[in-house]
């Protein structure tokens, strides 16, 4: 991310730090992409299982939200 810009843009206090952000939306047209970008966004999508990478209390030990346990 753009770290400067989302500062200025959401004025995120200086004892903060942006680390990361999340696109939320609905799906556009994949046919005003360019070519290139069209075959990725029509491509199958492959996601890592939450529970593999989203932890609760220790390191390695999936979160309740995301736990099938």
């Amino acid at each position: 991310i753009q770290k400067d810009v989302v500062r200025e843009t959401y004025d995120v206090p200086e004892d903060f730090e942006p680390m990361a952000g999340l696109a939320v939306g609905y799906l556009g047209d994949p046919d005003v992409l360019p070519p290139g970008q069209q075959e990725s966004e029509r491509a199958p999508r492959s996601r890592r299982p939450l529970d593999e990478f989203v932890f609760g209390d220790e390191w390695e030990t999936p979160a309740d939200l995301v736990s099938d346990a």
